[in-house]
């Protein structure tokens, strides 16, 4: 957004902005495989999060059974603010092109064997 308007700005401005943001609780940090993501961070919300293993897709999900649970477990000498879940696995449009990929390689497989026993 500066960019577009043209405002200069350092990089250690914006990193300095940000750790302030973070220790003043206005932004949460995640750290999400070989990537980060900084989000607003409004009264405390819980999130959970799904990523991708394979692309890095990060999907916020809602599930009132996992808040629930939570907000149920008995901390011992330790107050909870808010929590953040992350749920790791693969999307379904990895899965899609991780099938294929194995339907091919399975049919090459295949046609080979028949071609041999001719």
């Amino acid at each position: 957004e500066l960019e577009a308007r043209n405002f200069r700005v350092s990089r250690a401005t914006l990193y300095n902005t940000m750790r302030l943001f973070i220790e003043l609780r206005l932004v949460v940090r995640h750290r999400f495989i070989g990537q980060t993501k900084y989000e607003a961070c409004y009264a405390n919300e819980d999130h959970i999060h799904q990523i991708c293993t394979v692309c890095g897709k990060v999907t916020e999900i809602e599930s009132p059974e996992i808040a629930d649970a939570i907000k149920e477990t008995k901390l011992y000498r330790f107050r909870k603010d808010g929590f953040s879940l992350y749920i790791y696995g693969i999307c379904s449009r990895c899965q899609a092109a991780i099938s294929r990929q194995r339907n091919k390689l399975l049919t090459q497989k295949q046609d080979k064997n028949s071609q041999k026993s001719k």
